[in-house]
């Protein structure tokens, strides 16, 4: 849609963005056409309307977007509105992975074998088996027996 100068005076003085000059100019078109100014009254009035509604079925920016379809720009593929939702798809994943770590780590606590209370509580959580020096060094053993390595 191409905007026209008095179409776009009319979009500058709902975001207050005009000179002196343009006021001059935008007064006189008023004055010049009842159309004009009942027109401009109509988009001031949907302006705050917008503003003031509190809705949740309104995404965020969307005042924005529509004095930019008023203006006549387009978005490019990655808008503020991509980013929000990106964003907004983050937060519920990262809270999905959280419950589900919260869920995971309560079950193996109170799954777990609680007859021996050497083995700390985050590696119940995380279900470590109980490891010491001995442990470890007879797991490596173990291991490269198995594997046929050379004990050396």
């Amino acid at each position: 849609m191409k905007l026209t100068y008095e179409r776009e005076l009319i979009l500058k003085a709902l975001e207050d963005n005009l000179s002196a000059e343009e006021s001059r100019r935008l007064q006189s078109l008023f004055e010049a056409s009842p159309k004009l100014k009942e027109e401009y009254n109509d988009l001031l009035n949907t302006q705050q309307m917008i503003a003031w509604a509190k809705y949740d079925s309104f995404k965020p920016y969307f005042a924005d977007r529509v004095l930019k379809r008023l203006r006549g720009e387009t978005d490019s593929i990655f808008s503020d509105d991509f980013y929000i939702s990106l964003v907004h798809n983050f937060y519920r994943l990262a809270f999905t992975v959280l419950l589900l770590v919260m869920l995971l780590g309560s079950y193996n606590i109170f799954s777990a074998d609680n007859t021996s209370n050497d083995q700390p509580v985050i590696e119940s959580v995380i279900a470590l088996p109980p490891m010491s020096v001995i442990n470890t060094n007879t797991t490596i053993l173990n291991y490269k027996v198995f594997n046929n390595e050379n004990t050396n």
